[in-house]
């Protein structure tokens, strides 16, 4: 009988983790991406899947460094899916021929991230590369951080240390210019 019930406990147990679990799809996309801050995630393009999971996850804002052409040419609608699961969703477009890195652009983001709050935020683009570096610049003019402090932070995207770096075999410093 006292085998049976922690038999029954254990069992129970797992069906409840089961529940916590993210679906295979999220899981999987977390894994390729990663965390800069508790509530704000940095990576590439999710899949379908993993975007109408993204709401079990706290995830409720998504900020998307695409351009309109490469939103376009994806096989699934990301604005509907994510507006179907309650998901604020907002495009600031970086690309050829569509948007450069700007100002503006780190001003829009800026105010994206304030209408956010607390909320868990993801910001992806088609690989993370876009939306890791408008996650430093952001960190460096409007959190105060140094811009080595700000590429620290973004490190896991794979670009810093930076390849000069690395073929060197030293560290170089990155500073503002004043003026």
């Amino acid at each position: 009988m006292r085998t049976a019930l922690c038999l029954l406990l254990f069992c129970s147990s797992l069906a409840l983790a089961d529940q916590d679990m993210p679906s295979p799809a999220l899981a999987d996309y977390l894994a390729d991406s990663y965390r800069v801050e508790e509530r704000i995630v940095i990576g590439g393009q999710p899949s379908a899947p993993a975007l109408q999971a993204l709401s079990d996850e706290g995830i409720q804002t998504v900020i998307n460094f695409r351009t309109r052409s490469e939103v376009e040419g994806l096989d699934f609608d990301e604005p509907a899916l994510l507006a179907a699961t309650g998901v604020d969703y907002h495009e600031i477009g970086i690309g050829r021929g569509e948007g450069a890195y700007s100002p503006a652009v780190l001003e829009e983001f800026n105010a994206r991230m304030n209408a956010a709050g607390e909320n868990g935020i993801l910001l992806h683009c088609g690989s993370g590369y876009r939306a890791s570096q408008v996650y430093a610049a952001w960190l460096v003019k409007y959190r105060g951080l140094s811009p080595n402090e700000a590429l620290e932070r973004v490190s896991p995207s794979g670009w810093w240390p930076m390849p000069m770096e690395q073929l060197l075999g030293q560290p170089l410093s990155v500073e503002i210019e004043e003026g």
